[in-house]
């Protein structure tokens, strides 16, 4: 295998924090005209990129104002998965259908209420992608 100095891991790291961060605010930037597929997509990416920037948090905070950083933009990451995973939600309970054949008055009404806190937690992502997109990395 190959050996890597402190400084190489370093370097790799935030090259590819670097790009997934990009990979997702261009995502975000785009987030209204996404099909759910892609939001699905923007949600995987963002929980890798947390694992990664978990992960690298350690190694690439040097001094007190990097560990601020990092800190603040790990807690914006937490908040946009929170929102994503809560528009995932509804979602899912929205396609959710009642046992037996025709639907019912009920099942009519829960896939309209479903549809309405979809519509209003995918308005909700909005802000956290844009604090996110806005984010100091920590990682330069």
């Amino acid at each position: 295998g190959r050996t890597w100095s402190a400084k190489a891991t370093r370097k790799h790291l935030a090259a590819r924090l670097q790009r997934q961060h990009r990979q997702l605010v261009k995502a975000a930037a785009q987030w209204v005209s996404l099909s759910a597929d892609e939001r699905h997509a923007l949600r995987k990416r963002a929980k890798r990129l947390r694992y990664l920037a978990e992960f690298a948090w350690p190694l690439m905070t040097e001094h007190a104002g990097t560990t601020r950083a990092a800190s603040r933009y790990l807690r914006r990451l937490a908040r946009l998965q929170e929102a994503l995973g809560a528009y995932n939600d509804a979602l899912v309970a929205q396609s959710q259908k009642s046992s037996g054949g025709k639907p019912s008055a009920a099942d009519w009404f829960s896939r309209g209420y479903w549809s309405a806190q979809a519509d209003a937690l995918a308005q909700a992502c909005e802000k956290p992608l844009q604090r996110l997109a806005k984010a100091q990395v920590f990682w330069h």
